[in-house]
């Protein structure tokens, strides 16, 4: 393969965690404690460098992360490697089965050593990837897998919207409420002889499918385990989850993984590289609107719609008032990967979001990942909020306010047009 400017490197750390954690997930009364560990939690990282540019992308086996929490580990990374805030992004996966590190549902637990260990994770895998740069080229494709998501707000004749899994009345689902995002979107890494190095891959899907007692990685060890398989070599794999705040895999994780798979695999196979890449980044510090807490607002609706989770929104209430929180200061990110687009949104925006962002990008091909270095919950555009639903009921997971969705949008797209 023809050598330019472009050199790569990858690294891996596993997420040190043990049994009798409290699990992820939004389980009324409390989330179980892991019992066994199904699979290692790991820190996946890739390094590039143009010769005058490095960026950084880590992708954890993580519910999510605080914000502050990865503030100090952009600081400790600024420290080691002269690195700006802008050049580093943390993705996390979103697994429901990994320690409960974000708000659960009726539960005012968090697992801080958790945070912690996750953070440390990922400064070793960053410093591994840095540490290991050879030549490399850059390429991306894309495979349409329209069997695999379903968007799980179902608008009804009477209710607005239900979300799928609190139970649909017989005779009242008129259709879903908001598209798909079909695409897997692929970025591909080869090395100096051609050889895949790394891949990083996006789906909007909900990836959580919670695995009981069990501490697991769910969707991407699954994808990682398929690819090695597939390729007849480790290739590291970095999952960056796609907005999907409300869309869900219609199929058990064992099936989505192999469909996952043989997607990427076959992109892998066909799609040609660049060893002629630039690169640059912007970050922009923003602050959301945070919903109105003051009253318990949606009681009436839940005991309409999920009346089991009623106490627990309850505390939901009750918990945000005693923070008294007045507003979401946040960030996204923007990276340019040559004549690619990389996006960060923190939280869980809404399909449509992601959809917009991808349509109107100035590059040939863009990822818009979630869950990006702050986990402040769902993010929902105006329709959605008016039309109700779970995700739209004041939570900790869910205080973002009205209006932030399409601002978010927007500022993504104005910093690609930057970086373009």
């Amino acid at each position: 393969m023809r050598i330019g400017n472009l050199k790569a490197g990858v690294g891996q750390a596993q997420i040190g965690c043990q049994t009798g954690v409290l699990l992820a997930g939004h389980h009324a009364g409390g989330a179980p404690r892991a019992a066994t560990i199904a699979s290692p939690l790991m820190a996946r990282a890739l390094v590039l460098d143009d010769g005058k540019t490095q960026l950084t992308i880590v992708a954890l086996d993580a519910a999510g992360i605080p914000g502050a929490a990865t503030q100090r580990a952009l600081a400790e990374l600024g420290e080691r490697f002269g690195w700006a805030p802008e050049q580093v992004m943390f993705v996390c996966s979103g697994a429901a089965s990994t320690p409960r590190t974000v708000p659960c549902l009726g539960g005012a637990d968090t697992e801080a050593s958790s945070t912690a260990a996750i953070v440390q994770a990922a400064i070793d895998a960053a410093g591994q990837a840095r540490a290991s740069l050879q030549d490399a080229a850059l390429g991306a494709g894309q495979a349409i897998l329209p069997r695999l998501p379903f968007n799980r707000r179902l608008l009804t004749r009477n209710l607005k919207v239900i979300t799928e899994w609190t139970g649909v009345p017989e005779n009242e689902v008129l259709a879903p409420e908001g598209p798909v995002d079909p695409a897997l979107d692929v970025f591909l890494v080869r090395d100096g002889r051609g050889f895949p190095l790394a891949v990083l891959w996006s789906f909007a899907a909900d990836a959580r499918f919670p695995q009981a007692d069990a501490i697991s990685a769910g969707l991407a060890y699954q994808v990682q385990q398929e690819l090695n398989d597939r390729l007849g070599r480790p290739v590291t794999s970095l999952y960056l989850p796609g907005c999907s705040g409300n869309v869900d895999f219609n199929f058990e994780l064992a099936r989505s993984a192999r469909e996952l798979a043989s997607a990427i695999t076959a992109v892998v196979l066909e799609s040609p590289c660049d060893p002629d890449v630039s690169l640059g980044a912007r970050r922009e510090e923003v602050v959301l609107p945070i919903k109105d807490y003051s009253r318990f607002w949606d009681e009436a609706e839940i005991e309409a719609k999920w009346p089991v989770g009623l106490q627990a929104y309850r505390q939901e209430v009750e918990l945000l008032q005693a923070a008294g929180e007045q507003a979401v200061p946040t960030w996204l990110q923007a990276m340019r990967l040559g004549n690619l687009g990389l996006v960060g949104l923190p939280g869980q925006p809404f399909v449509e979001l992601g959809l917009q962002v991808k349509r109107q990008s100035p590059f040939r091909a863009t990822i818009v990942a979630s869950n990006a270095g702050d986990a402040i919950g769902y993010i929902l555009p105006e329709e959605a909020l008016r039309n109700g639903g779970q995700e739209a009921w004041v939570a900790r997971f869910a205080k973002v306010g009205r209006g932030a969705g399409e601002f978010l949008a927007q500022e993504a797209l104005d910093l690609l047009h930057e970086l373009a």
